[in-house]
């Protein structure tokens, strides 16, 4: 009786400790918090005397390929807002898609003003040339990689540099495939420890996800960091090209170096959820850590879905169909309609 009692101790020990290191994967933790239905705590705001932050700044970065998901995510960030006349919106494109970005953001004040709805902000900013060439960059491309090779893409690199484009205190780093569902000027003003603020990576909360950032321009330009990432970019190149700018990030800006954001501000792989088999054969299956990676991603995902959509503040979809696909595969419901109908 005892050998049986001390077995099934040591079973119940066993299994206290799996789901203990389970509940510290992100994607798993976001799910049981979910359905735990614990809510998120309010962010300390920042002391503002001289109203520097009173206004929102947010910014874009892409190309012709990415003015489907900007014009989506755009309009879903303005509704969103209980103040919109108080929101900016910054975009850096480059000089030869100027024209056509512009006349994206005429269609949108167009919509604003026929729905006599209050309109943000918008500045252009001309994208200039990297202080390094990221043309060789092979990271995503690899067999088995998850991406299409965005490191190439001077864009994707600009979070490094956005003090650099930008003559404010901070700013709001927006990837192109996020929705945004909520007031995002709790996080604008927010109390920062660090230069950077950012919500984990699924699989560790050690690892940041680059899709929402909010960053201190002050200190990034008064603590010289871009040169020190700069620095770091060069001395990768000398012995890999497979990494990107989110490496980079994660490299300077550690757990502990950063002020650590709840999963709502940036509820990742959302698209997951709507990809049928056939889109699932670009998943990383080859061992079963990967299968199990993908399967607890699609049931977290389902769950977000499912039991606590309207706790996301932001949705990013950088896994599976994006929200503006005009096809079968992802479907233009309540995710879009909630928000950019």
């Amino acid at each position: 009786r005892c050998c049986r009692r001390c077995s099934c101790l040591g079973l119940l020990a066993i299994v206290a400790v799996l789901a203990a290191l389970l509940l510290d994967v992100p994607v798993v933790e976001r799910a049981a918090v979910c359905l735990a239905g614990l809510p998120m705590r309010p962010l300390p705001q920042a002391e503002d005397p001289e109203g520097r932050l009173r206004r929102v700044h947010v910014v874009y970065s892409g190309d012709q390929r990415s003015m489907g998901g900007m014009f989506v995510s755009m309009h879903s960030l303005a509704r969103s807002q209980p103040a919109p006349e108080l929101l900016t919106i910054h975009l850096i494109v480059a000089k030869e898609d100027m024209a056509n970005f512009t006349t994206m953001v005429e269609c949108l004040r167009a919509e604003f003003a026929e729905s006599k709805a209050s309109a943000p902000a918008f500045e252009f900013h001309e994208l200039r040339p990297l202080p390094f060439d990221p043309s060789n960059n092979t990271f995503g491309k690899h067999e088995g990689g998850i991406g299409i090779g965005t490191a190439t893409l001077p864009s994707c690199w600009l979070r490094i540099w956005l003090g650099d484009y930008l003559a404010v205190p901070r700013v709001i780093w927006l990837d192109h495939d996020v929705l945004v569902y909520g007031d995002i000027a709790p996080l604008y003003r927010m109390k920062m420890q660090h230069p950077l603020a950012a919500a984990p990576e699924w699989i560790s909360k050690k690892i940041l996800q680059a899709g929402v950032l909010l960053l201190d321009l002050d200190r990034f330009r008064n603590e010289n960091l871009p040169d020190e990432m700069l620095g770091s970019v060069r001395k990768a190149h000398e012995v890999t090209t497979d990494f990107s700018d989110q490496d980079v990030l994660n490299w300077h800006f550690p757990l502990e170096r950063r002020d650590a954001l709840n999963w709502r501000w940036n509820a990742g792989s959302m698209g997951i959820v709507f990809m049928t088999p056939e889109d699932t054969r670009w998943l990383p299956k080859q061992s079963f850590v990967e299968r199990a990676g993908v399967g607890l991603i699609q049931w977290s995902s389902r769950i977000v879905y499912e039991r606590c959509l309207d706790q996301v503040r932001m949705a990013h979809l950088n896994w599976g169909p994006k929200f503006w696909w005009q096809n079968a595969t992802f479907p233009r419901c309540d995710m879009v309609k909630r928000v950019a109908p």
